[in-house]
């Protein structure tokens, strides 16, 4: 058997274990191929069948086209099902049927659980009137039926060539020129960048908070103010990176697709959520970074008492709500503050958050009638050669929903269970600070594409903790040579999202080094696509922003340089988990 050979057969037995984690999950386990993170495994699997490096999941349109004219020549060449077949009964057109089938089930008839049923068993051969009596009885046999049909044609020997020749000429398909309509949107997108870091360079919108929320005070770091509230964790807790972890959610988790009726949230949230869920939909979205995953969301926020830390109870939530009725609080005040950065808005200039003033006795703590999605952000610092020490500072790309450009602490990411959707309620390990930290650290920082999506396996999520790069920070840790610190919690006071603060100290100046130039099998330090990964000047925001990663840090933990971190093109959470950090070594006397 050939290395290529080998290969085939690891995606096959890949293909069939998703097969079969999808017809284990129940109607809210999701349909949808995109939403599946399906899309970049599937398309790995017909590049190899191929024999082609020119399918990208990325060129969402090409993949389409792909699968489409594969599934027209399923259609076109049918075979028969034998009620007894053996391996060499199946022809080498039943690769191609099989891909028909996912395509139609996915992309055609994607509304219920009882259509797909049918369909699916109307194409496979497996008479319907026998799941017409009782369906929930006769689901298992089905699903196995259905699963030993696809194993059946995945296992089956084929000439990729014949059976893909039809497909093509549609990899040779050249890329669209860029439109004016395009550039257009790019320099929309860069006047709103302007408009935005003009604001947050302004004194008004710091007068507007400070009136808005009194009670709690607008973070400084080296002198400059960031519309952002922080709570540091008592020292008691340091070493519990769970500590701010209080009830866990007990609500249902919401359909990713569907406007959650049973919740009251602001009337007009709904239209932004339908424009996220068309989005998705949409054939040349990027799904693999657009989608509707679920989320551990802000209920209340117990702020700390002596002797008492700070505590989050939670909820489900989803990316599409969180946007639609937290995210969207941000964009309203840049709005309102745009003509005049200088001056402060009065709460009637903004009409979603004063419905959810007249709602909620404090939105600050209070996450009723919104989805307040929490999130995490570690600040490493790195000992350097001098006996000082760095800071590991990113800076997001183009590509990112959020803060595009903008200079940010990673890894951090949404704090969010990824499992079988129908399996929520038995997933408890998923509820944890320290496995999502590995989880964004394997994802961001490795590009361990895996990582970024919900898990629809049977066995359910793979453990990020064990991911090769975790396990050697977990040993630098267990030596002494790192130390991972829950520092406290940050409100950010534009969004009203809550994100728990973490502090990853590396004691080994070689680490940075060492970590990006690790040889395989192991994987090196890369950033994946959320990240520049080079230092580079393009599209920087403003030339004080720091276009490299390390920040050398004096005896005051001050940049030596002395630069500071300007709103105008700082993620206000980064700002937070560094000063949180910071406060932290310098009680530990670093």
């Amino acid at each position: 058997m050939t290395d290529d050979d080998r290969q085939i057969d690891a995606l096959r037995v890949a293909a069939i274990e998703d097969l079969k984690g999808l017809y284990e999950s129940s109607e809210s386990g999701a349909c949808y191929l995109d939403q599946l993170g399906r899309r970049q495994r599937l398309c790995h699997f017909l590049s190899v069948l191929v024999g082609s490096k020119k399918i990208n999941s990325t060129q969402a349109r090409l993949l389409r086209e792909l699968l489409i004219s594969v599934n027209s020549y399923a259609v076109n060449h049918p075979t028969v099902i034998p009620e007894k077949r053996s391996k060499k009964d199946l022809t080498k057109t039943r690769i191609v049927q099989a891909v028909g089938v996912m395509i139609r089930l996915y992309d055609i008839y994607p509304a219920e659980l009882g259509e797909r049923k049918n369909k699916a068993a109307e194409l496979i051969g497996y008479a319907s009137r026998d799941m017409e009596d009782q369906p929930d009885r006769n689901l298992p046999h089905y699903r196995k039926k259905y699963i030993e049909y696809i194993e059946g044609i995945l296992t089956a020997p084929h000439s990729r060539a014949e059976v893909l020749k039809p497909v093509e000429a549609l990899l040779e398909k050249r890329r669209p020129e860029p439109s004016p309509v395009k550039e257009d949107q790019e320099l929309a997108e860069q006047q709103k960048l302007e408009r935005r870091s003009a604001v947050l360079n302004g004194r008004g919108l710091y007068d507007t908070l400070r009136a808005l929320y009194p009670s709690y005070e607008l973070l400084e770091l080296w002198d400059v103010t960031h519309p952002i509230c922080v709570f540091s964790a008592q020292s008691s807790v340091w070493n519990n990176l769970e500590s701010a972890l209080g009830r866990p959610p007990s609500n249902f988790l919401p359909h990713p697709l569907r406007w959650p009726r049973d919740e009251y949230y602001h009337p007009p949230a709904e239209e932004q959520f339908n424009k996220d869920v068309a989005k998705f939909r949409h054939p040349d979205t990027n799904t693999t970074r657009f989608f509707p995953g679920p989320t551990y969301s802000l209920d209340k926020l117990h702020l700390p008492l002596p002797g008492q830390p700070l505590k989050i109870d939670f909820k489900f939530g989803r990316f599409f709500t969180k946007t639609a009725t937290s995210e969207d609080l941000d964009p309203e005040m840049m709005k309102a503050l745009a003509a005049d950065p200088d001056t402060p808005v009065s709460l009637e200039q903004l009409p979603m958050r004063k419905w959810l003033h007249g709602e909620v006795a404090d939105i600050v703590v209070d996450g009723a009638h919104r989805d307040g999605a929490v999130s995490h952000a570690t600040t490493i610092m790195i000992k350097n050669i001098q006996g000082g020490y760095d800071l590991f500072l990113t800076r997001r790309t183009n590509d990112v929903a959020t803060h595009a450009n903008f200079s940010h602490v990673c890894p951090s990411g949404i704090f969010s269970p990824h499992y079988d959707e129908s399996n929520h309620e038995n997933s408890k390990d998923e509820f944890s600070v320290w496995r999502n930290f590995f989880r964004e650290f394997s994802e961001e920082m490795y590009d361990k594409q895996e990582q970024q999506f919900p898990h629809y396996h049977i066995e359910g999520a793979t453990d990020p903790a064990d991911e090769p790069e975790a396990r050697r920070l977990r040993a630098l840790l267990a030596s002494g040579q790192a130390f991972l610190t829950y520092t406290g919690v940050s409100i950010n006071l534009l969004t009203m999202r809550p994100e728990i603060c973490l502090l990853l100290r590396i004691e080994d100046p070689d680490w940075l080094r060492r970590e990006r130039h690790m040889k395989k099998p192991n994987r090196s330090l890369k950033l994946n696509w959320e990240y520049h990964d080079q230092a580079a000047a393009e599209n920087l925001i403003t030339e004080k922003q720091w276009s490299h990663w390390r920040i050398v840090l004096d005896s005051d933990l001050r940049p030596a340089d002395g630069s500071v971190f300007e709103p105008s093109w700082t993620v206000p959470n980064a700002a937070a988990a560094v000063k949180l950090a910071i406060d932290v070594m310098k009680a530990q006397g670093l």
